[in-house]
Order: structure tokens, then sequence, then C-alpha cells
């Protein structure tokens, strides 16, 4: 998260922002859908057991989508 954050800022200069799409499953056992939103445009998609493996995979996988997009730090 910190590595999209830094990248985002720098090359964009623009904010991060984690959006829940959605939570299933009882409360002992929750799976979490997030997205990444950097201005109008989603990104990176990731689900996990918490909220911030969820927003990490989704981080995760904003960094490759950007990287390919030629963005680097």
């Amino acid at each position: 998260k910190t590595q999209l954050q830094e990248l985002v800022q720098a090359s964009l200069k623009d904010n991060v922002v984690y959006e829940l799409i959605s939570s299933s499953g009882p409360d002992h056992q929750k799976t979490y859908e997030v997205c990444v939103r950097i201005s109008d445009k989603f990104y990176g998609h990731g689900i996990g057991s918490s909220k911030k493996s969820a927003e990490q995979c989704a981080a995760r996988e904003t960094v490759e989508m950007l990287q390919s997009e030629g963005i680097n730090n």
C-alpha cells in the first residue's frame, strides 16, 4: 500500500482510494472485496479475509497495472 501511495503521489499527483465493494460470510469468517480508485478510474481488485489483506492485494495489482502503463517512481 505504501509503494502504491508513493507511486501515485509522485507520478500522478493524486490520492488512492480503497473502496469496499462487498463483504460476505459470517462475522467470524468474512471475506472482503476491495477496489482501488485513482481519480475516476478503477484499477486493482482484491479479495481477502480482512479489509487490510484485500486492500494489500488490490494495491499490489494496481502497482503492476501502473508499471505496465509506464508509470514508475
